[in-house]
């Protein structure tokens, strides 16, 4: 799947030295963002994908998986850009998203633009939910 670069585009300029964040990057709509931002726009920084452990899985053994097993999407893209795929433990129904406190940091001082591609896929869950709000 080789595609031509148009380096000068408005988006990549708006990515320049720019880090991502990706939520439900191992979901079909998140590695479809994560491959277009790796493959076509070269002057972003990273591209933080945040992962939860699953089935036994640790957040890295499913990255790998993402990246090996993903219809071939990623297979031809140059190591250097497959570098900027950093992958990042953490749960968006976790308080503070799972998050360790060196990655959070992280994401503070790096992260300018988020895709959030996560979702709840159970498909039996309550429309009815609680939410809680702190306000400090």
């Amino acid at each position: 799947m080789t595609e031509r670069v148009n380096t000068k585009s408005p988006i990549n300029d708006s990515f320049r030295n720019k880090s991502v964040l990706i939520t439900g990057a191992t979901g079909l709509v998140g590695k479809l963002i994560a491959y277009k931002i790796v493959n076509s726009v070269k002057s972003v920084k990273n591209v933080y994908i945040l992962i939860r452990s699953k089935k036994g899985k640790s957040f890295t053994q499913r990255f790998d998986d993402m990246i090996s097993k993903s219809y071939g999407l990623f297979k031809n893209i140059d190591s250097r850009s497959l570098q900027k795929l950093v992958p990042i433990e953490g749960d968006i129904t976790a308080d503070g998203l799972g998050l360790k406190k060196i990655d959070r940091n992280t994401i503070i001082d790096n992260v300018s633009i988020v895709f959030h591609s996560a979702a709840d896929v159970t498909f039996n869950t309550s429309l009815k939910y609680e939410f809680k709000y702190d306000k400090n």
